[in-house]
This record gives C-alpha cells, sequence and structure tokens, in this order.
C-alpha cells in the first residue's frame, strides 16, 4: 500500500483555512502563526527509518506519531491541538484509510476542546 504524506504546503493551506473561517480572515493573514521548522519536523515524524527499522510501521501508529507530535510541540501558535486532528484526518483521507465526516470532525473538536480544557 503507498502511503501519501501530508506536505508543509497542505498544512499551511488547512491552517490559514481554518483561522479564516474562525476568527475572520484578517487577523489569519495579519499573523500567520506557524513554526515551519516544528511544522517540518512533525510532518516528517511519520517517515522515519533507522537501520531498516520502522518505528511507525502501520498507518494508524503513523497517525498517532503525526497527531503527537503537532500537539505537544505547538508547531502552530495558535490551533495545535484543532490542526493535529485536522493533518491527522488530511492524512487519513490521502491514504484511503478512513475519512470522517465533517459534521463528525466538528463534533470531534469540540470534545477534544472539552477534554483538554477540564
Amino acid at each position: 500500500m503507498s502511503i501519501t504524506y501530508v506536505t508543509c504546503d497542505e498544512a499551511r493551506h488547512a491552517y490559514h483555512v481554518m483561522m479564516a473561517t474562525i476568527e475572520g480572515e484578517q487577523r489569519a493573514c495579519l499573523h500567520p502563526g506557524i513554526y515551519e521548522n516544528m511544522l517540518s519536523s512533525c510532518l516528517e515524524r511519520p517517515q522515519v527509518h533507522f537501520r531498516g527499522y520502522i518505528p511507525y510501521a502501520d498507518v494508524f501508529s503513523k497517525a498517532a506519531a503525526l497527531l503527537e507530535c503537532i500537539i505537544s510541540s505547538n508547531a502552530f501558535i495558535d490551533g495545535s491541538k484543532r490542526m493535529g486532528f485536522l493533518i491527522c484526518d488530511l492524512f487519513w483521507s490521502a491514504t484511503g484509510t478512513i475519512s470522517i465526516p465533517r459534521h463528525q470532525l466538528c463534533s470531534l473538536f469540540s470534545l477534544l476542546q472539552r477534554v483538554v480544557w477540564i
């Protein structure tokens, strides 16, 4: 099975679309809010291998590594948790593994906010 990974350009575009939707176009344009090197590292993490050893062997391990890295590294100044789930969804959609319907993705975001802010 061929795995398609999310690129920095795709992640950057998704972030600007999300921020424009949530906070309005003006703020999204004035404050890009992305640490490019951290984002690049996070997007490359599922692809790592060392001397034939692949720590993230299946698609679900790769998605979990991607999600954990984006959330814990705060690659985005605002919305790292939301972007972690969004990029994970983009990754799953690109690989054809899982596609979360948009209305359920919104429910997932609100669940995440309740869990994190408790």
